[in-house]
């Protein structure tokens, strides 16, 4: 039987200010939801939206399922 253990890790949140400077923050990761990512598929952890990003989305496998191979939908 699988547990539904909410994952988390740091990841390292980088950007440029209005001045053009980078900077960097390591940040705690940790808003999954379990969710149906691809239909017929084993369900998978995906974090929420990011407000200060376009486009981006962590996923997590659930450790003991098996995932089949796919093609993705479009061009990444």
């Amino acid at each position: 039987m699988l547990t539904e253990v909410n994952p988390g890790f740091h990841v390292w949140h980088v950007w440029c200010d209005h001045q053009g400077v980078s900077h960097q923050m390591k940040e705690w990761l940790d808003d999954f939801k379990l969710i149906a990512f691809i239909q017929g598929m084993p369900s998978v952890w995906q974090s929420g939206p990011r407000d200060d990003a376009t486009g981006v989305v962590f996923l997590s496998l659930v450790p003991g399922q098996e995932y089949e191979w796919h093609e993705n939908p479009v061009l990444q």
